[in-house]
């Protein structure tokens, strides 16, 4: 997925434009939590950030590595 981004911040009295280019890729839980065990972290992965509840299709992953 390619997401183009057109940004118009003001600068005194002039615009300043800033062009971004996000290039994204989808990933499913299992194969982000496998490629980090692989790597010798320990995973954890859950839905919400504290009380903040993630969209449907996000996560967020605790990782912490294995001495």
């Amino acid at each position: 997925m390619t997401r183009r981004i057109i940004n118009f911040r003001k600068t005194g009295e002039y615009y300043r434009r800033d062009d971004e280019v996000h290039h994204q890729r989808l990933y499913d839980t299992a194969t982000i939590a496998n490629a980090l065990q692989q790597l010798g972290f320990g995973v954890q992965s859950t839905h919400s950030y504290g009380e903040y509840k993630l969209s449907p299709g996000h996560a967020v992953f605790i990782a912490r590595r294995l001495s």
